[in-house]
């Protein structure tokens, strides 16, 4: 049988205050992660001061070191997220405007 994992970040307000909070972020989180575990997924929530980069890259690191070629993995972001240099990025609790791309 399958394993189903899910990592679900919600940050709605940031270490650094000039970064805008994200409203109902870690509600929907919240409701995510409901249905997810009705549906059989072991669903970890980061939220706010516990989403900072180092730790949403370690649990990444893991959930995805844990898996087969069967398992599921779902992975649900609420937040602000930017574009720069053609990549992508989330924001982290502990992001800084100064370094975004390095701390995001």
């Amino acid at each position: 049988m399958a394993d189903k994992y899910a990592l679900i970040i919600a940050v709605e307000s940031y270490q650094n205050k000039r970064i805008t909070p994200v409203a109902y972020a870690e509600n929907d989180a919240h409701g995510i992660a409901d249905i997810l575990r009705e549906h059989g997924y072991v669903a970890e929530l980061l939220l706010s001061a516990r989403a900072t980069k180092t730790i949403i890259e370690s649990r990444f690191r893991y959930y995805t070191g844990l898996m087969g070629k069967e398992d599921s993995f779902i992975l649900f972001y609420a937040g602000h997220g930017f574009s720069e240099n053609d990549r992508n990025y989330i924001t982290c609790f502990d992001t800084q405007l100064c370094d975004l791309a390095k701390t995001s």
